[in-house]
C-alpha cells in the first residue's frame, strides 16, 4: 500500500460553511426553547399583574380599612372618616372595574 499525499483528506478540503440539513433533534430544541420562553414570559407577566395590583390596592384598602375604624371618632371633622370609606370604596371599585374591562 501506498499512501502519496495527494490522496489524503484535509480539514482544507471540507467546506467551513454550515451544511443547510439540520437534524430533528436541533428543531425538537428550538421547538422546546420556545414552549419555555412562552411559558416563563406568561408566568412573569401574571406574576409581575398580581404584584403590581397589589401594590396598587394597598391605598384604598387602607383608606377603607382607616376610615371604616374610625368612623364619628375626628375631633376636628367627623367627615373625614367619611371621605377615607368613600375614596377607598372609589379606588377599590375603579380598580375592579378596570381589571375587568382589560379583559
Amino acid at each position: 500500500m501506498n499512501f502519496n499525499s495527494s490522496n489524503r483528506v484535509t480539514n482544507a478540503d471540507q467546506p467551513s460553511y454550515p451544511t443547510s440539513k439540520t437534524s430533528s433533534t436541533e428543531t425538537n430544541n428550538s421547538k422546546m426553547r420556545a414552549v419555555v420562553l412562552s411559558v416563563v414570559s406568561t408566568t412573569v407577566g401574571i406574576g409581575t399583574l398580581i404584584v403590581m395590583l397589589t401594590l396598587i390596592a394597598v391605598i384604598p384598602l387602607s383608606q377603607l380599612i382607616v376610615g371604616s375604624i374610625h368612623k364619628n371618632q375626628c375631633p376636628m371633622n367627623p367627615m373625614i372618616a367619611k371621605y377615607f370609606i368613600v375614596a377607598g370604596a372609589a379606588g377599590i371599585t375603579t380598580m375592579v372595574l378596570g381589571t375587568l374591562a382589560v379583559q
